[in-house]
């Protein structure tokens, strides 16, 4: 039977563990958070779109995320805590940001970025120890800040370059990209291109990749188009690539994003996903899943 054939309950048989690395510094709810949201995420769901303007009220950083969903935009407000903008020290405003950036949606985008940094640095560097160049992409970049503080950190031997590709059809985050790396003092040993394009079209300024990074999209795609993009990055791997993603799972705040925050997303547990991947031509013994702590993200590691 080949990894296309396998059935859905053969691929749930195996089950997507929950990382609990400690040296990622995860963010977790200790016992008053979980009491305090137990009693809080109810109210969360059950606010109406009247209050929208009155939430975006409280903190010009919650009025990004609101404003500008789906975009590098409200993810960087979200790593940085909503620390992007300043506003005047009052009580008022520190209560609510931390309020809006510390629900368990924000904290497990956090921990995505965390876990997929390591994963990135695990297999980016396993391939300059061996000697060869290092080709990686991201799709659907945004502000690529995964894999450009990633290969910062990388040990480069001498006469290897790494050759870093985004590519996003919106320019204005690739804009954003490029001024992360004019901020690191990066040496002739790297070498950035940037692609403004869909996600499906990257074939048409690189192949032969090491790593394929694409997290935050499959979001967005249903399951066909998910098979799809996968089909295409399968093809676009060297021998023993790489394919690292992610995609959100149903959680209890879903409502309060859905319905409050209007960010409407495709969500799918870890079997799901590897299913797909497996649909793609990627072999069930080469796929790892894992959620972070808090179970909103699934993570997946796939090798061609």
């Amino acid at each position: 039977m080949s990894s296309k054939d396998i059935s859905s309950d053969e691929v749930n048989k195996r089950s997507v563990y929950i990382d609990n690395d400690h040296n990622l510094d995860y963010e977790t709810n200790n016992i008053a958070e979980k009491i305090l949201k137990f009693f809080f995420i109810p109210i969360l769901n059950s606010l109406p779109q009247s209050l929208r303007d009155t939430v975006r009220r409280t903190h010009k950083s919650a009025k990004v995320v609101m404003d500008d969903k789906a975009s590098h935009n409200a993810l960087e407000v979200m790593y940085k805590h909503g620390h992007n903008h300043r506003e005047k020290n009052s009580l008022k405003k520190k209560f609510f940001r931390a309020v809006w950036f510390n629900i368990n949606n924000t904290k497990a985008v956090r921990n995505r970025l965390r876990a997929v940094k390591r994963e990135l640095n695990g297999a980016g560097q396993k391939v300059l120890n061996n000697g060869n160049d290092l080709k990686i992409l991201s799709i659907a970049s945004g502000s690529a800040r995964a894999i450009i503080e990633t290969i910062a950190n990388l040990y480069v031997p001498q006469n290897r370059k790494i050759y870093a590709n985004f590519l996003d059809k919106n320019p204005h985050a690739l804009d954003y990209s490029k001024e992360k790396v004019d901020e690191i003092n990066f040496d002739n040993n790297f070498v950035f291109n940037w692609h403004t394009d869909t996600a499906s079209n990257f074939p048409k300024y690189c192949q032969n990749l090491d790593i394929i990074e694409m997290v935050g999209l499959l979001d967005y795609f249903d399951d066909e188009k998910t098979v799809d993009i996968f089909k295409i990055i399968y093809e676009n791997l060297q021998h023993k690539g790489v394919f690292i993603t992610a995609n959100i799972d149903d959680n209890n705040e879903r409502k309060f994003v859905t319905n409050f925050i209007d960010w409407r997303m495709i969500y799918r547990d870890g079997n799901t996903l590897k299913k797909l991947a497996m649909k793609a031509g990627f072999e069930e013994d080469k796929i790892k899943t894992f959620y972070e702590p808090l179970k909103i993200h699934t993570i997946m590691i796939a090798t061609k």
